[in-house]
């Protein structure tokens, strides 16, 4: 089977997305990389380790991807530290047979980990890091999955340009409302409209 296949069933495993049919083999191997036993990050990566280990299941009780494969998720802890995460990427990519990286809720520690799998050749995909620059900063193997900071910030400042009036001229960085704003609805079928109450200067 062409190397590009295995490649590509991997990322669908490791981004829950898709399945390709084709002959049975050996196990898909995902590692996935995950601030799990300390920290402040293991409040979020820990669930993500467990979607991801549960999607596995889901894939394997039904049958495996590319005709019958079954995926094989490595787990390995890069407990709150860089210096461990950049270990656990030496680690993973060591493993025989590796088909793919997951991982990471956090921009940088995916930059101390996706650098190894981009070197070995093996795609690593974050399932929470949204630096914009990633695959850029990495290379051809790195993937996010989901949307980076540029196009969360693009949707938080279209959301109010476009779904709310703003009842001041003038909204800039020293501007502080005393109240928060009151919202109405200008009809029965309309928007939201932002109705701005009395404001006040911030100190500088």
């Amino acid at each position: 089977m062409s190397n590009w296949k295995v490649k590509f069933a991997a990322l669908a495993a490791a981004g829950m997305a898709m399945a390709l049919p084709a002959m049975a083999q050996d196990k898909i191997g995902i590692a996935a990389l995950y601030n799990v036993s300390s920290g402040g990050l293991a409040s979020l990566d820990g669930p993500s380790l467990n979607g991801v280990q549960l999607k596995a299941k889901m894939i394997n009780e039904a049958g495996g991807l590319l005709g019958g494969r079954m995926i094989e998720v490595t787990a390995i802890d890069t407990k709150d530290d860089t210096r461990e995460a950049a270990t656990a990427g030496q680690r993973a990519v060591a493993i025989p047979g590796l088909s793919a990286g997951i991982g990471h809720r956090d921009s940088t520690f995916a930059l101390a980990s996706a650098p190894l799998f981009q070197t070995a050749g093996i795609p690593f995909v974050t399932s929470g890091a949204t630096s914009p620059d990633l695959p850029a900063m990495v290379g051809s193997e790195m993937f996010l999955v989901p949307f980076g900071d540029d196009v969360q910030a693009h949707a938080m400042a279209d959301t109010p340009m476009t779904r709310w009036a703003c009842a001041t001229s003038r909204c800039g960085p020293t501007t502080a409302w005393t109240t928060p704003p009151a919202c109405r609805n200008t009809s029965s079928s309309a928007s939201p409209r932002w109705v701005a109450p009395s404001r006040s200067r911030m100190s500088t």
